[in-house]
Formats: C-alpha cells, sequence, structure tokens
C-alpha cells in the first residue's frame, strides 16, 4: 500500500509505502524481498510505481532518499521514499 503524502513541487514525490499488507510468512523470505528491492531499486534508482486504481498508468521515478525506515520482527517494513518524477508527461 502506498499513501500520496504532499507534493512539494513538480517533480518531487514524497510517499510513504506500508508492505504491511504483504507481509511474509518467514524472515527468510522478507530478507529475501529486502535484498531485491536493495539491488534492483536503491542500487538502480529506478523506481516504476503502478496501482490497480490507474490501469495503464506507470510513474517512471528516480530515487533520491529513505528517510524512514521500520521492520517488524522481520516480516514487514514500513518506509518513506523521496523520488522524483523526471519527466510527468511519461507515464505510459
Amino acid at each position: 500500500n502506498c499513501m500520496y503524502v504532499e507534493r512539494l513541487s513538480d517533480t518531487s514525490i514524497p510517499i510513504i509505502a506500508d508492505a504491511g499488507a504483504a507481509a511474509v510468512s518467514t524472515a527468510a523470505l522478507f530478507y529475501a524481498r529486502y535484498a531485491a528491492f536493495c539491488k534492483d531499486v536503491l542500487a538502480t534508482g529506478t523506481v516504476n510505481i503502478s496501482t490497480r486504481y490507474q490501469e495503464g498508468v506507470v510513474y517512471h521515478c528516480l530515487y533520491q532518499s529513505c528517510s524512514q525506515y521500520t521492520q517488524y520482527r522481520g516480516k514487514v517494513a514500513k518506509f518513506a521514499l523521496k523520488l522524483i518524477e523526471p519527466n510527468p508527461s511519461d507515464r505510459y
């Protein structure tokens, strides 16, 4: 679940993502998914966001920072990412 927090400018998109709805069954699976997130998103700097509420729309963003990260019992995480959407007209 992602919640839009506030739009600071035309290209800055702070979001809070709560993985609570997608809690995993084991700590090993959580850490495997966390490692994949770090490798695929944080290391590359690319974040593509789509939701079931806007079918066919993909927000192509660049990762800037993670200002908050909280982990619960090795199965759930909550974090706040700062992203930049370099070209808001390219959402498909």
